[in-house]
Formats: C-alpha cells, sequence, structure tokens
C-alpha cells in the first residue's frame, strides 16, 4: 500500500505560506506510529486513526488558524508544541495547545487564531474521527495572521513589578507594532517615531530606576509618561514626556540611568522603533533601586572634613586601623584603592558624592 505524504510525526509536511491550501489528498492509507501524540477532543473518546502530519515555524508574533472545510470524512485537528520525547524508555506527550472534533462544516474541524510567538514552531496532527483507519479526500486549509505584540498600546502595557527589583522582556517581536493616533511626538529621536510598545510602572516606594534596550537589533528610543494621551470629541490631550533617550545605550539602543521615581506615581514607558516602521526583536531591560545614602566625607568622624580625613582614608585603605569602621570603598566601585582617595578630595573640595 502507498505511504500518505506527511504521514508520521517526523514526516511532517512543512506549511511555508500565510495562506495554505495544498492539493485535496487522499490519507487512507496512512498509518499511526508508535507513540503518536495523543489529542483529547473526540466525541465520547473514540479514537483515531490515519494521521497525517504538519509543520509550521510562525515567522512573527501571529494567529494561526486551520481547518479541514471541504473534506468529505470525519475528522480530527489537535496542534502540539512538538513530537514528545523518549526518557529513559518512556515516551512523554507533547503539551497539547489545540483540538477540535466538529467545529468546522458538518463532521470537518476548525481551530481559529491559535497564538503564536516569533520563531515558536507547532505540529499540527490531522486525524480520521474514530480507530478504524480509513478516510476519504483531506481538504486541508491553514491561515496565518500576524499580530501586534499585546502591549501594542498604552492602556494595554505590560505590568512591571512595584517593588524593588528588575523586570526583562527579550526577544519581543515589534514588526507588527502599530503607533495609537493621538500619541505625540517624543522629544528625542526622530518626529516619526514608529512601532511602539509600552511598559507600565506603579511604584510603591521611592527610588531610582534604569531602563534600556541593549541588544535590541533596530534603533530605538525610550520615553517615559505620566498618562496616556486620551481623545476626548475628536481633541487629543497628549501629555509630555518625563524623560526620553535615543542612543545612549550604544549602537543605536536607547538607555534612561538613575531617574528618580516616586511612591503611588505613574510612569510609562514608550518603546518605539526610530523613524519610519521596520524594527526587529526588541530586548527590554529594567531595574528598580533605592536611592544610594548620601556619602560622608568625614570619614575619621571628628566633625570636620578635611586633610585629615584624607590622611584617615589613606591609612586604612593601607591596612591601618579603622576605629571609625567606615567603608573604605568610599566610590563604591567594589574597590578601595587610590579611586577613593580621589573621589574623597574632590568630595572635600566641593565635588559631588560619588
Amino acid at each position: 500500500q502507498p505511504s500518505a505524504v506527511g504521514e508520521g510525526r517526523s514526516n511532517a509536511t512543512a506549511i511555508t505560506t500565510n495562506n495554505y491550501n495544498p492539493a485535496i489528498r487522499n490519507p487512507q492509507w496512512a498509518n499511526s506510529v508508535v507513540n503518536e501524540p495523543q489529542e483529547s477532543c473526540e466525541f465520547a473518546a473514540a479514537g483515531t486513526s490515519s494521521s497525517v502530519y504538519y509543520t509550521f515555524t510562525a515567522p512573527n508574533t501571529s494567529n494561526l488558524s486551520v481547518n479541514t472545510n471541504g473534506s468529505d470524512y470525519d475528522t480530527v485537528e489537535s496542534i502540539f508544541n512538538g513530537c514528545g520525547i523518549f526518557f529513559f524508555g518512556t515516551y512523554i506527550q507533547p503539551t497539547q495547545l489545540a483540538c477540535d472534533d466538529d467545529s468546522g462544516t458538518g463532521t470537518n474541524s476548525q481551530i481559529d487564531n491559535l497564538h503564536l510567538i516569533k520563531g515558536q514552531t507547532v505540529k499540527i496532527k490531522v486525524a480520521k474521527f474514530g480507530a478504524t483507519p480509513g478516510g476519504g479526500n483531506l481538504d486541508f486549509n491553514a491561515v496565518f495572521t500576524p499580530t501586534p505584540p499585546d502591549n501594542d498600546n498604552c492602556t494595554n502595557g505590560i505590568e512591571m513589578p512595584n517593588t524593588y527589583g528588575s523586570f526583562t522582556d527579550t526577544n519581543l517581536d515589534t514588526e507588527f507594532a502599530t503607533t495609537e493616533a493621538c500619541t505625540g511626538t517624543d522629544p528625542c529621536g526622530f518626529g516619526g517615531n514608529s512601532n511602539s510598545v509600552w511598559y507600565n510602572f506603579h511604584p510603591t516606594q521611592d527610588g531610582l530606576i534604569q531602563a534600556d534596550t541593549i541588544g535590541t537589533n533596530y534603533d530605538t528610543v525610550i520615553a517615559i509618561y505620566p498618562f496616556c494621551a486620551i481623545s476626548i470629541d475628536g481633541t487629543c490631550f497628549r501629555p509630555s514626556a518625563l524623560v526620553c533617550d535615543d542612543d545612549a545605550g550604544g549602537n543605536l539602543n536607547s538607555l534612561i540611568t538613575d531617574y528618580p521615581v516616586q511612591a503611588g506615581r505613574i510612569y510609562l514607558m514608550k518603546v518605539s522603533n526610530y523613524n519610519t516602521p521596520g524594527p526587529g526583536d526588541l530586548n527590554f531591560h529594567f531595574n528598580f533601586y533605592p536611592v544610594p545614602a548620601p556619602c560622608d566625607p568625614d570619614v575619621n568622624q571628628d566633625g570636620n572634613a578635611d586633610q585629615g580625613d584624607i590622611d584617615y582614608l589613606i591609612n586604612v585603605i593601607a591596612g591601618g586601623n579603622n576605629p571609625s569602621g567606615i567603608d573604605p570603598d568610599f566610590n563604591r566601585d567594589g574597590n578601595s584603592d587610590q579611586g577613593d582617595i580621589d573621589a574623597l578630595v574632590n568630595v572635600i573640595a566641593g565635588g559631588a558624592c560619588p
């Protein structure tokens, strides 16, 4: 007997276009294989047979819809995150992401809008309903629709932790991110920054924040706003940016560092592509940390900031006694050395704390 194209999970037919509608095929000679992924939606757990497979890798964040409408036999469709694996001789099922028996036309199957992220690969199993092999003419259809990221709009920004700590969002596909009609022009970068996504921050403590796009493969701009732009009776009310950066992160990436924030206030971070549309994969990093305690140049604690303090720090760094118990790393760079002495001299002379 002939074998069916796409028979067996390792021989899955690749879906290579956004609208995939191959020629009608007859999988009646397809055989189930040992340790085949098992669906869970067929009516009355009747089992399936004569299965064929397709594989799809999302080129962008997208929704995938598949159906067997037009087929002349009863089908069951299921989508898995892989083929499963063997572990010490035991077959471990892949995760089933979606399954449908009869949501299509008649007894055909239909799965709509399964959300996939860029680079995600899925295996699609199409089987005959029931455990007895057979089938007929299979009309398989797949539609891939690119979608904007979930945080495409200001009101849907990703909520970040509101206490001291860090947050990272890596490899976010922003190719189909949009720019809201009422959003104003950022005060840095280009007047027409595009493809924006949002991150929202509502601190419960005072502190400092750092936000950057280091590692992103396109030119970015970060701007922080106190509220979202709104339209009332056709008139846009746009907030002014609190802070904005284009390229401080190097390699056309953005960096805002040591920006002070207050508990109870709102900080909405807009990350855009510089100029016209055409971005790619965004790496966004965020840190929230307390304001460092002010430095005290009176390191010998005699009530004066003078040469005596410089001599005291030199002695401590050289291994001498430290009766005042100060930290000799005056510039807080992780080392106790000449740099700390220079920083102390600068502060005593009226310079800023390191």
